[in-house]
Parts: C-alpha cells; structure tokens; sequence
C-alpha cells in the first residue's frame, strides 16, 4: 500500500494503477485485521483518482465515443428516476456511475502504448495474483473440498478454477 501510494502521488496514471490494483487485488481481503475492511480503500483511491486527474492540468475531451458513454450513463439515471423501483435501482446506478466515471478518466489518462500496457499489466497481475492466491490456499488448507468464491464477477468455483 505505501509503495502504491507513493507512485499516485506522481501522477495520475499511477492514480488510476492504484484504484485498478485496489479494486482488484483486494487487500483489505488480506489482512488479518478489520480496520483495513473498514477504511474503504476503493472509495478512497477513486476519489484521489478524480482529483488528481482534475488538478494534473488535462483537459476533458469530448469526442464522440466519450459522448457517447456520457450520454448511455444520462439515460440510465433517466430510467433509474423513471423506473417501478427506484429505491432499489439506484444503488445500482451509482455502482455504474462510478465504473464509467473510471472508464472516462482512464480514457483521458491514457496516452501511449506504454500507459496502455501499464495499465493492462496492473489489472492482471492483480486479477490473476488474486485467483492464484484463492487457488493454491485451498489446495493446501482444504484439499478437495469446495472452492467457492465470494467474489461475483469472478464465478463459481469453476471460474476460480480457470483463473
């Protein structure tokens, strides 16, 4: 965490690193403590992200594709005040909302092959760290037991196995 943090301090880029490695490596899921889980890491290094992309000096850019994802978040938030649940949609939303706030400012974040690389290390190196962590914990604490997986987009044990 303090070595991550002390590359978001450098710039943005390193700003949109960290968030990825946070949102999925997971560390707070490491530590044997709660006062990690209770820190919200990925709240905080999201927010850190917005600004610091705001005060790094890069301009918003408004091209068609980047209009597009604005305009598809507008009409979801349009169907969420418009729909049978609102109650329940809108926490949905704002899960949404955050995802393409992220996929907007990696977009803009984003300028060479070489950040492009960077960021796609970042993401799976963590996502395959984390799935080879679950797998190899089984295996040597709980052999032959089930493997399921607290993780949603990550799948039943299956997909942790191909993970």
């Amino acid at each position: 965490m303090v070595i991550g943090w002390g590359f978001a301090l450098q710039s943005a880029l390193y700003a949109g690193c960290l968030y990825l490695w946070i949102a999925y490596f997971r560390p707070e899921s490491w530590a044997w403590s709660d006062i990690f889980s209770t820190l919200n890491l990925s709240y905080i290094a999201g927010a850190y992200l917005v600004v610091r992309t705001a005060m790094s000096g890069i301009k918003p850019r408004f091209d068609f594709r980047s209009t597009l994802l604005l305009l598809f978040l507008a009409h979801s938030l349009l169907s969420t005040f418009f729909g049978l649940n609102f109650a329940w949609s809108f926490g949905y939303w704002q899960e949404f909302a955050k995802t393409i706030v992220v996929s907007y400012i990696l977009t803009l974040l984003i300028r060479t092959e070489a950040d492009l690389r960077l960021v796609l290390t970042v993401i799976a190196l963590s996502l395959g760290f984390e799935a080879v962590k679950q797998g190899w914990v089984q295996l040597v604490l709980n052999p032959g037991g089930r493997n399921d997986n607290s993780v949603r987009f990550l799948g039943a044990n299956n997909l942790v196995a191909v993970g």
